[in-house]
């Protein structure tokens, strides 16, 4: 009995194409994969200083680190910051903790964010220019809370934090200019 090479053909290429479904990842697995490899820049150990206002003209100068590592083979990125003030050496001015992924099925970054005094923040993460990100939640006292993050100039990262009223007037509560640790 002879089989014809059409056939042979037609076998192979659906072999070809539903070996990668069987044994590699999925085309969402990829796609999640691949936005989160745009994002890359954001891995790293971080250190520098910033500042937080703690209530009206209480501004609080602190050291900062920042540790972002990819978990879950690249999936998820986890988050940890800790910033200590620098006048009082034991003292936490600032604590977080977030997971980064890619939501495929609404095609967006998404953050998980937890701190001591926001609690925990599901959010969007917009990527708002080339290595900048942004992201916000509406502050349980009213108003919106929002923060950039610039990453544009190599091993900088740059981010401000912002509190609305009204979504029209701004101000800034937050800051802090790290650059990545060399291990």
């Amino acid at each position: 009995m002879m089989i014809s090479m059409k056939k042979i053909i037609v076998c192979l290429v659906v072999i070809c194409l539903w070996l990668p479904t069987v044994f590699g990842q999925s085309t969402a697995d990829q796609v999640v994969h691949n936005k989160m490899q745009n994002i890359h820049f954001m891995l790293g150990k971080w250190q520098g200083k910033g500042w937080i206002m703690k209530g009206p003209k209480q501004k609080k100068e602190f050291t900062q680190t920042e540790n972002v590592v990819a978990k879950a083979g690249g999936i998820a990125f986890m988050v940890e910051g800790l910033g200590k003030a620098l006048d009082n050496k034991g003292q936490i001015v600032h604590q977080a903790f977030a997971v980064i992924s890619y939501n495929h099925q609404e095609s967006r970054f998404e953050m998980n964010a937890f701190s001591k005094k926001h609690g925990q923040q599901i959010t969007r993460l917009y990527q708002i220019g080339m290595k900048k990100m942004a992201w916000s939640f509406k502050d349980e006292r009213g108003g919106t809370i929002r923060f950039s993050m610039d990453f544009s100039k190599a091993n900088h990262w740059v981010e401000k934090g912002e509190y609305s009223p009204d979504g029209e007037r701004w101000v800034q509560f937050f800051a802090m200019n790290l650059k990545r640790s060399i291990d």
